[in-house]
């Protein structure tokens, strides 16, 4: 262990000096570093000399930082320009399985692995097809700013899918960050200096990266790939030099970044092979021929396996010394293959897609190679905190330690898309989603090709290096790629993962647990574990299934087993293909009605159609069977259901719907209903096409029968019902009829002017049946005047209104009234206390229903405006007894309420609206009261105080039930009621005072009470006399 340690830390002294510039040009062997060039352009690409800077032997100079002039108000808005497109274009590529590689050379006097000297022997002789860029790109800013380098990466397929790297760490192990830099996001972490630190100038080369990855965006041009990351910067730099990386540092850097939960890590540094073969050879030495494992897993490599081993993905820049492999660094996976699963090496290209003469290219790490753009516009470099970044220029960098960092921005989009992913899930993404380059297929030049981000949000496109590990840990996810590759699928985790498109990878699919879904096609033979579920819309190679398979319709190109812990679940409706053999046991479940299928009693309903049949289903259950029945049979290809189908007035009556309660009625009416139209729909001839009003119907009937519970049919038929119609205008008559006795309370005037009445009234009534409830809020008022005629003789004329919020479950009405009532009050001084009383009343109602209408599981919204007239005609008569100042005054009472209601019709509800005829109704009550009054005075005021006990009785039920059956299919069937309180007692309190002469006030208070009914009111009136 000591001696492994001791080798390392003296690789590190040997070696920390001759670390190459990974930015903006080569740099030799010895003293190079990580400078990169940079020259700010006011936002033009390439400014006036993007060479500056550069040295004959390949080394570059730091450019001076330009002092940034005065901060400016925003530019004027031009007209917008669209971009200049840009040849070639990436977008998806034919999928290509890598090339297949001659052994990686071995040096026979070490016997360790060594790069080719001539990697590009095995390339294709072939060149990749070119492909289109996305149409789906940023146009040029309001303030002139072009989008071209975001679109050349295909960004905004990403950030259109809200994906900006939000929740994801990204490391930066470099030189030290300004983490105040102003266009750097707020949450940089730095995790502090693991090197030695240098006293000299500080270039800004990791804050160059970091604005690469998420730098802000400036005058509208899309900077930062993952503006939203948190970055976390580990600064690993060495004392002798102003850009040099030391080696040490780095692996206590990744071991910080690890225990702080990050694992994506960029490294914009390494060192040339060519110039540095013996610490490579010394590398591998130590890790391959170690002494013992415990040497072994503490060497350089060995470290490396250990984090690659805990998920951490490595991101590399190739270096910049134009030859033909990569950093040392980058090539550490011919040591040990392990680590290409951590590991990915970025080249550099230019904007036309073609290597950059700079940059290393993949060379022998071309399977775990890609490319990215050399040449980079960040926010200004050198801006200070508080500066405008938005008033300064832009800064061009380039080289291929902002390559790189393109590939870690994009490798955060990828994990914010999908946080369950690995390492190895990443890379396997980033590189199959990257588009062909050079060479067809993989190469040595480009390796797999240029990033293309919008793809690699979008999953993996190849399955190449082996199985691909889904551990979706929980929610649902979606590969929308297609995907091709040699490996196959291994899914476990509770989540969902969906496979969209046409899969033409070899491998086979193993479900352990969760969901994995296929909508499209799938050639994978699938084996599903007892934990696991297999969904398809589509194609799908073999299955074997011990635990659920759901078929949507699905087709099986080859066999199909199912053991006796298998689940076959489908849609009665749904029929699927077995092209091979299918062998059945376990349990055949229908988990709903297929959309559209309406079943009828007596058909044989296909399930599953097989070259031969082998087996049967050892059971047959539905999800709810309330309104379907019926029996399973086989013949030597084919599975068919023999289906039966109850009628939901039998459901009501076997299921125990009707609960006495007087909500019955409307459970009834909707079973009758429900019954007639499927019995119309089933008269209606299968067609390839039917209307569009009749695919509704048949959808909306498929929904009804796949009630899962007796609870949900009730629900069901209650909402189908439409008894909210009925209901509000029972409350809204008897309000009506409250306003109208009230009315006749006022027409006596027995003085010789002329009375004006106001009054106002609010009411609060509850009507709760068994299960349902409805309440009632109402204002409602007079405004009138009445005038004495003579010998005991008033009339009375007044303005009536009503405002009425009735609601009740799944619905509510906004009931408005407004009318005229004339009155008259007639009490002869020879009749000793007695008197007679009468009015009529006109009254224009309109009925403002909305609510929810249940077919099955889901709902949807409906409701109608229903409008009609009231016509109220009443007669009250009296006798008065004087008791002193007591008044005792017995009353009776007859009314007639009649009511015509016009037709409407609901729209929406897939045709199972309410669908209503007009309405014509008349109800006679009849009522009985004792008035007790007692009057005083105080003063010169008079007061008068009162009580009030009576009952009222309907002598037919006030019920408004319609005719007309549903919207989309119409019948004779009656919509819901409930059973009215045809008895209602009530009581009242309530004073009056005589203010002055002409003017009298009072107020009163009323409770009411029937069968599950019961209402308080509260009123007040004046009367002034003139």
């Amino acid at each position: 262990m000591k001696h492994s340690a001791l080798m390392l830390k003296s690789i590190v002294i040997a070696v920390s000096f001759a670390l190459t510039a990974c930015g903006g040009g080569g740099g030799s062997g010895n003293g190079g570093g990580v400078h990169s060039d940079s020259t700010e352009t006011g936002g033009k690409p390439g400014g006036n000399n993007p060479g500056t800077g550069e040295i004959p032997n390949g080394g570059e100079t730091i450019p001076e930082p330009v002092n940034p002039p005065p901060a400016q108000p925003d530019p004027d808005k031009p007209d917008p320009v669209d971009p200049t497109p840009v040849d070639p274009t990436p977008v998806d590529p034919t999928p290509v399985d890598p090339t297949p590689v001659d052994p990686t050379p071995v040096d026979p006097a070490d016997n360790i692995p060594v790069p080719s000297s001539n990697p590009s022997r095995m390339d294709s002789s072939e060149s990749a097809t070119k492909v289109p860029l996305s149409k789906n790109q940023y146009p040029r800013s309001e303030y002139g700013e072009d989008n071209a380098q975001a679109n050349l990466l295909n960004l905004k397929d990403a950030r259109d899918q809200g994906l900006d790297g939000k929740g994801v760490k990204v490391g930066i192990v470099d030189l030290p960050i300004d983490v105040n830099h102003p266009a750097l996001p707020d949450n940089v972490v730095d995790l502090g200096q693991f090197g030695t630190p240098y006293n000299g100038k500080v270039y800004p080369h990791a804050d160059a990266v970091a604005l690469n990855i998420a730098g802000k965006d400036v005058r509208g041009k899309k900077i930062g790939i993952a503006p939203e990351v948190q970055i976390y910067s580990a600064s690993a730099t060495d004392s002798r030099g102003p850009g040099l990386i030391n080696l040490l540092a780095t692996i206590n850097a990744f071991y910080a970044l690890d225990k702080a939960g990050v694992k994506i890590v960029n490294n914009s540094y390494g060192a040339n092979y060519y110039s540095n073969k013996q610490w490579y050879t010394n590398i591998a030495k130590a890790y391959l021929n170690a002494d013992n494992p415990a040497d072994k897993s503490a060497s350089y490599i060995g470290r490396f396996v250990s984090l690659v081993r805990d998920d951490m993905l490595f991101i590399w820049a190739a270096a910049n010394d134009g030859q033909s492999q990569p950093s040392i660094e980058s090539l550490f996976p011919l040591i040990e293959p392990e680590l290409q699963k951590g590991w990915i090496v970025v080249a550099g290209v230019n904007s036309d897609n073609t290597i950059q003469q700079s940059s290393n290219r993949c060379g022998d790490t071309k399977n775990w190679c890609m490319v990215a753009y050399y040449q980079y516009e960040i926010a200004n470099l050198y801006a200070k905190p508080g500066d405008d970044i938005n008033a300064l220029p832009l800064t061009y960098i380039t080289g291929t330690s902002f390559s790189a960092p393109q590939v870690a921005a994009a490798a955060a989009l990828v994990k914010q898309k999908y946080p369950w992913m690995t390492n190895n899930n990443l890379r396997t993404t980033l590189l199959t989603t990257a588009t062909d380059l050079g060479a067809k297929g993989v190469d040595s030049v480009y390796g797999w090709g240029l990033l293309n981000i919008g793809k690699a949000v979008n999953g993996p496109a190849q399955f190449a290096f082996g199985d691909f590990s889904a551990n979706v840990t929980d929610g649902s996810y979606v590969f929308s790629n297609d995907i091709s590759g040699q490996g196959g699928l291994i899914k476990d985790g509770t989540g969902t993962l969906i496979l969209q498109g046409n899969h033409t990878y070899q491998g086979k699919t193993q479900i352990n647990s969760g969901t994995l879904a296929v909508n499209g096609s799938s050639q994978s033979a699938t084996q599903i574990g007892k934990d696991a579920a297999y969904l398809v819309k589509g194609f799908t190679g073999s299955v074997d299934n011990s635990g659920t398979f759901i078929s949507q319709d699905a087709t099986v190109n080859g066999s199909f087993n199912q053991t006796a812990a298998g689940t076959f679940q489908t849609s009665l409706g749904s029929r699927t293909t077995v092209n091979g053999t299918a062998s059945l046991a376990g349990r055949l479940y229908f988990d709903a009605l297929k959309a559209g299928f309406v079943p009828q009693t007596g058909t044989k309903v296909a399930v599953i159609n097989a070259q031969k049949r082998l087996g049967e289903f050892d059971s047959t259950e539905f999800s709810g069977g309330i309104l379907l029945d019926g029996k399973t049979v086989y013949d030597d290809n084919n599975v068919d259901f023999d289906i039966t189908r109850i009628s939901a007035q039998k459901a009501v009556m076997d299921n125990g719907l009707l609960t006495r309660s007087i909500a019955d009625p409307a459970i009834e009416s909707a079973a009758r209903a429900v019954d007639t139209a499927f019995s119309q729909l089933d008269g209606i001839p299968a067609a390839n096409q039917y209307s569009e009003q009749d695919k509704e119907l048949f959808d909306g009937a498929a929904r009804i029968q796949n009630v899962q519970s007796a609870q949900s049919l009730r629900r069901s038929l209650y909402s189908l019902s439409g008894a909210v119609y009925s209901n509000a205008n029972m409350v809204s008559t008897l309000t009506l009829g409250k306003l109208n006795s009230d009315f006749m309370s006022s027409i006596q005037n027995n003085s010789d002017e002329v009375n004006v009445i106001m009054e106002f009234n609010h009411s609060q009534n509850r009507w709760n049946p068994t299960v349902v409830r409805g309440k009632q809020n109402t204002n409602s008022g007079i405004f009138g005047i009445s005038k004495k005629f003579g010998n005991g003789l008033s009339a009375a004329l007044a303005y009536t209104f009503q405002n009425t919020g009735w609601n009740e479950q799944y619905s509510n009405a906004d009931i408005k009234t407004n009318g005229l009532i004339v009155g008259s009050f007639y009490a002869p001084n020879r009749w000793n206390g007695a008197y007679i009383s009468g009015s009529f009343g006109y009254n224009r109602f309109s009925n403002d229903v909305n609510r929810r209408i249940w077919l099955g599981e889901s709902s949807e919204a409906t409701g109608a405006k229903a409008k009609g007239n009231v016509w109220q005609l009443a007669f009250k008569g009296g006798k008065a007894f004087y008791l002193n100042q007591l008044i005792l005054t017995p009353q009776l009472g007859l009314r007639y309420d009649y009511l015509q209601q016009n037709h409407f019709s609901e729209d929406g509800a897939s045709g199972y609206g309410l669908y209503a005829r007009k309405l014509n109704k008349g109800v006679v009550a009849g009522s009985a009261s004792i008035l007790t009054q007692y009057r005083f005075g105080i003063r010169d005021t008079v007061f008068d105080i009162f009580g009030l006990l009576g009952v009222e009785h309907d002598f037919r039920d006030r019920e408004y039930a319609m005719r007309g059956g549903f919207a989309g299919i119409h019948g004779n069937e009656r919509s819901g009621k409930w059973a009215s309180a045809k008895t209602r007692w009530n009581t009242a309190v309530g004073g009056n005072v005589q203010i002055r002469r002409n003017l009298k006030a009072g107020i009163q208070y009323q409770y009411e009470n029937g069968s599950h009914w019961h209402s308080n009111s509260g009123m007040a009136n004046l009367k002034v006399t003139f």
